[in-house]
C-alpha cells in the first residue's frame, strides 16, 4: 500500500464549554489534536476501501530520527479517502508538543514501512502553542431594574475593566411571566460568543432546578416568574493570541 496524495491538513482548537446551574465557568483546554484527512491506495493505484491499521508518528527531522509521539488507529477509508482525529481515537494520546520548532508527520499503514517522504506540519497546528481561550462571566443583578445594573464575576485569560467592553445589555418586554416590567439580559457583543448561561439567587431565595434562563440572540436573560428574584448570568468567549 502506499499514499499517494495528502488532501488537507487542520487544526482543531475549540472545545465545548458549558455551564452547570452555578455561575462558574469551566473552562476547557485547547484540545492537543489535529484532524488528518488523506488518500489511500494500493501498490496499483486502487483506491483502498475497509478498516486499516495506520500508525501517525511526530518527529522534529524529516529522515531518521526518533519519534516524539506516535499512535496507532483503525482507520475507516472510503474509496481511498479517510480522516481521522491525531491524538484521539478510541485510545486517546493527546500531542504534547510544544510546537515551537519544525515538525514532521509520519504515515505507516500496517506492516508496511513508514511513506517517503514524510509531511511537513505547516503552521496552522502551532496554533496549540499560540492561542487561549479568553472568558467573561457577568451578571445581571437585578432583571427587573429600571436601568442595567452588571457585575462581573469571573475572568480567565484577559482582564477586562468595563463590562460593556464583553457585553450589550438588552431587555424584553412585555416578558411572558412580567408583562408590564423590562426583563434586562446581557448579549456577547462583536467577536464573543455566548458559551452558557446561569442562575443565582437574591435575598436568599431558592431558585431551584425548575428555574428558567433563556439563551437569545448570543446571550441570557430570565424565563422565570420569580424573575425578580434572580441574577442571570452570561458567560462570552474567544479566541486570544
Amino acid at each position: 500500500m502506499q499514499i499517494t496524495r495528502i488532501k488537507k491538513l487542520f487544526i482543531i482548537i475549540w472545545g465545548i464549554l458549558f455551564l452547570s446551574n452555578m455561575p462558574v465557568i469551566s473552562l476547557a483546554q485547547i484540545p492537543q489534536t489535529i484532524n488528518y484527512q488523506g488518500y489511500l491506495t494500493d501498490s496499483g493505484g486502487t483506491p483502498e476501501n475497509g478498516s486499516v491499521s495506520m500508525t501517525f508518528s511526530i518527529y522534529d527531522v524529516d529522515i531518521g530520527g526518533t519519534a516524539l509521539w506516535s499512535q496507532t488507529q483503525t482507520v475507516q477509508v472510503n474509496q481511498g479517502v479517510y480522516n481521522v482525529i491525531l491524538g484521539g481515537g478510541t485510545v486517546p494520546n493527546p500531542i504534547n508538543l510544544p510546537f515551537d520548532r519544525q515538525y514532521y508527520l509520519g504515515v505507516k499503514v500496517g506492516t508496511d514501512n513508514e511513506m517517503d517522504p514524510r509531511q511537513t506540519l505547516t503552521s496552522v497546528p502551532y496554533a496549540l502553542n499560540k492561542f487561549l481561550l479568553a472568558c467573561v462571566t457577568a451578571g445581571v443583578r437585578d432583571p427587573t431594574a429600571t436601568s442595567v445594573d452588571v457585575m462581573i464575576l469571573n475572568q480567565k485569560n484577559i482582564n477586562v475593566s468595563d463590562w460593556s467592553d464583553v457585553f450589550n445589555p438588552f431587555y424584553i418586554q412585555p416578558h411572558p411571566y412580567a408583562p408590564t416590567e423590562i426583563i434586562w439580559g446581557l448579549q456577547c457583543k462583536d467577536d464573543w460568543v455566548n458559551t452558557g448561561c446561569a442562575q443565582g439567587s437574591r435575598d436568599g431565595y431558592n431558585a431551584g432546578p425548575d428555574r428558567d434562563i433563556a439563551q437569545f440572540n448570543n446571550g441570557c436573560f430570565s424565563d422565570d416568574e420569580e424573575v425578580q428574584k434572580l441574577v442571570v448570568f452570561t458567560t462570552c468567549c474567544k479566541i486570544v493570541q
